[in-house]
């Protein structure tokens, strides 16, 4: 948070700062009246990624953690090396899209590695990943999977959006920015039941997506979608 005082400056002090998981929207505003605004941003913070001992990217060696917050118990080396290979699989599945033989295949490789030694660091993994065959892309994909996983990031965003009707004003706006199908998926049909109770209207009809020149700008735009509701009533 400190970061993001010295990068308002001056508007810092106009600003109500709460670091808590947006899983407790609810609680967190009990003592104010329902938002004029939401702007949820579904994506990992870019300096997760900079900083290798929390594990999040396959291009720095580090501990297998990618913990959100470390003082969860679970982290990626706990899924790694002691979720069984059907649990593994499952994991591949839903949140990397690979197809059932591509997901047990990578499964039944790591419970085969970890029988000899912990799978502990993020470079294990991913040479574990291209002795299959991976290349970057696949390897950051399946280590999206298990960031998913440790912080239940699909779990969070049903709460997220079960709690949204409860504290939005009527006129007023939501806007969530996903970087992932199956969360955008998700948005994209929870904002549909939303507008078919009439109470919600739909912005956009179709997500907003980043154009050209915005990716040139800022590459790591290029999977993000916004969608934007509206409470009618």
């Amino acid at each position: 948070m400190e970061n993001t005082r010295e990068t308002l400056g001056e508007f810092a002090d106009k600003i109500v700062f709460c670091n808590k998981s947006y899983i407790e929207l609810e609680n967190i505003l009990a003592q104010w009246e329902r938002l004029d605004f939401v702007l949820a941003d579904l994506w990992v913070n870019m300096e997760h990624f900079k900083d290798w001992d929390r594990g999040f990217s396959t291009n720095i060696d580090g501990k297998l953690d990618m913990r959100f917050d470390n003082t969860n118990w679970k982290s990626a080396y706990d899924i790694v090396n002691s979720y069984s290979v059907s649990e593994l699989v499952n994991i591949f599945e839903l949140y990397a899209e690979f197809t059932p033989k591509k997901s047990e295949e990578i499964a039944k490789k790591i419970a085969e590695v970890r029988k000899n030694k912990p799978i502990e660091t993020t470079f294990e993994l991913k040479h574990l990943l291209n002795e299959l065959g991976l290349g970057q892309k696949a390897c950051a994909v399946i280590f999206q999977a298990i960031r998913i996983e440790t912080n239940k990031e699909i779990d969070n965003v049903k709460i997220l959006l079960d709690e949204i009707p409860n504290v939005l004003s009527v006129w007023w706006r939501c806007w969530i920015i996903t970087f992932h199908s199956i969360e955008d998926r998700l948005v994209k049909l929870w904002f549909k039941s939303l507008v078919d109770t009439w109470n919600f209207s739909l912005v956009y009809k179709k997500a907003v997506q980043p154009t050209y020149q915005e990716i040139q700008h800022n590459r790591a735009s290029r999977s993000a979608k916004y969608r934007v509701i509206e409470r009618i009533i």
